[in-house]
């Protein structure tokens, strides 16, 4: 039995980021238009790297980018606002405003309940929340994105969840939106006197294929395959 929750754990952590070490970046300065002004005591997690993209044509563009994620002010604002910034073709000391979606990810001040940016090893951006330390349910959640085709997009989704209590199962859920097909583990209920199979059940399915705008993702549009277990 503890096995299974340290795996179920671990899996939280990698979705989440927290096992990875942080990336190095590249140092050359990079600066949002000062019109902006948005108060740097409310930024949760910035990220900057380079994407690349090849267009119809074959050509490949490489962008900087830059890339916030802000605490929302408003009374009982529950979720957080993403930014990102590309750099503007025409003078690239400074970036343009791409994305600037509100009500995105969920925000709390609580330790380990604080949204988090972070970079995989093909420097896709990972939007990740989570509520790893209040109540009785751990889980997270993790956005990816990357720049295709001109706009920069959703391409992967992950979730897990973990019931402390255990009354009910854990899961573990994946999809990418490239290929339309994800899955989701089921794992049985983590009760501590459990003597049962800890095998999880996979299940396969499709989504509809293709890349949604990070600007238009909502919290509508997490896939409700991923939370259907109960």
């Amino acid at each position: 039995m503890k096995k299974m929750i340290v795996i179920l754990s671990l899996a939280v952590l990698v979705i989440t980021g927290c096992s990875a070490a942080p990336k190095k970046m590249e140092q050359e300065t990079m600066r949002a238009p000062a019109a902006e002004g948005f108060d740097l005591r409310n930024v949760y997690s910035m990220q900057r790297s380079y994407w690349s993209s090849k267009s119809a044509d074959g050509q490949v563009r490489v962008v900087r980018f830059k890339a916030y994620v802000l605490k929302e002010t408003s009374k009982d604002a529950n979720y957080g606002r993403v930014i990102v910034y590309l750099e503007d073709p025409n003078n690239m000391d400074l970036l343009q405003k791409i994305v600037d979606n509100k009500n995105f990810v969920f925000q709390s001040d609580w330790a380990g309940a604080e949204p988090n940016l972070s970079l995989n090893k093909k420097d896709s951006l990972l939007i990740q929340s989570g509520n790893e330390g209040i109540g009785r349910t751990a889980w997270s959640e993790t956005v990816t994105a990357n720049y295709r085709n001109g706009q920069i997009a959703v391409i992967g989704y992950d979730a897990s969840e973990i019931d402390k209590v255990g009354e009910y199962p854990g899961t573990i859920c994946s999809v990418n939106f490239s290929t339309g097909r994800g899955w989701v583990d089921v794992y049985p209920p983590m009760a501590p006197d459990y003597e049962g199979d800890a095998t999880p059940k996979r299940t396969n399915f499709t989504v509809p294929r293709g890349l949604k705008k990070l600007q238009d993702w909502t919290q509508e549009s997490r896939p409700k395959e991923c939370y259907g277990t109960k």
